[in-house]
């Protein structure tokens, strides 16, 4: 036999057995699984939203008020 005809025979044999594995799963009318209710969703903290947004942009205006430290020859 040559090379490509062995390569051909188990390419063929492989592809067989992995059909009849394939073949030999159940065949049942499973249930599709159901979706996930959404539940209610908790109250968001908007007393710490509105405090966690102030400090950022203080932080961020307090940084842009930074003078820069050029000296006379810039």
């Amino acid at each position: 036999m040559t090379r490509f005809a062995r390569s051909l025979v188990l390419a063929s044999a492989l592809t067989l057995s992995l059909a009849s594995v394939a073949n030999a799963q159940p065949s049942k009318n499973l249930a599709l699984p159901k979706a996930p209710t959404a539940k209610i969703p908790d109250s968001p903290p908007v007393l710490m939203s509105y405090l966690f947004l102030i400090v950022i942009v203080g932080g961020a205006v307090g940084a842009a008020l930074i003078p820069s430290k050029r000296g006379h020859q810039d």
